[in-house]
């Protein structure tokens, strides 16, 4: 697997309160909303970013890896 190499202090790059849809899905039925960033412990004092998305009352959480691989921001 061709990983990136371990980096303790990476930021966020996605903000809360930013709007994402899936890549593969039309709008507008598709639109989520970052709500909260957070880290998550993964072992040996390693942290994965993490966020929490909504959509209605829909909630999900998700590595922001993740959401960067499988949505797009939308400036709407």
């Amino acid at each position: 697997m061709n990983r990136k190499q371990w980096d303790p202090n990476r930021r966020f790059v996605v903000t809360e309160g930013s709007k994402w849809e899936h890549l593969d899905t039309k709008p507008p039925d598709n639109r989520w909303i970052v709500t909260a960033l957070w880290k998550f412990e993964q072992g040996s004092g390693r942290e994965l970013l993490a966020v929490t998305i909504r959509q209605g009352k829909s909630e999900r959480h998700m590595s922001q890896a993740r959401l960067l691989a499988t949505m797009r921001e939308v400036a709407r």
